[in-house]
């Protein structure tokens, strides 16, 4: 881990714990991050893709465009996690960002939103990843 790194993991935890969130919690939500951001990369490229009708999800090859079989549903589960995570703490909420160029899950408090739309303000919060 680079100096560089590890500043933006301390700020990332630092900020995290003003809220009230332990240690292993900002982790949590540091992998939930990283959970979406693989899933956000695969869907970009296509590997993966939700089927319309039914809601399950396909892993499809780069190459040859065909199916090649099911997958498990990671980012269903990790906005799971998080949600059972966020219901020890009442006031905060989440933004997901599905553009995996960035951070993927932003955290803010639910007061500072208040008559506003999170998706058009959610850099306001806290970005949950470091990389």
């Amino acid at each position: 881990m680079t100096r560089h790194t590890r500043e933006r993991l301390y700020h990332m935890q630092r900020r995290l714990t003003a809220l009230g969130f332990s240690l292993d919690e900002a982790d949590t939500l540091r992998r939930i991050d990283k959970a979406l951001n693989t899933w956000g990369v695969h869907e970009c490229n296509g590997t993966i893709q939700r089927d319309e009708d039914t809601g399950k999800c396909y892993w499809y090859s780069d190459q040859t465009g065909d199916r090649l079989g099911r997958t498990s549903d990671r980012e269903a589960g990790a906005i799971r996690r998080l949600e059972r995570l966020l219901e020890d703490h009442p006031g905060i909420g989440y933004q997901q960002q599905g553009d995996p160029r960035g951070c993927c899950l932003w955290i803010y408090r639910k007061a500072d939103m208040v008559g506003r739309d999170p998706s058009c303000c959610y850099t306001d919060g806290i970005p949950c990843c470091i990389d």
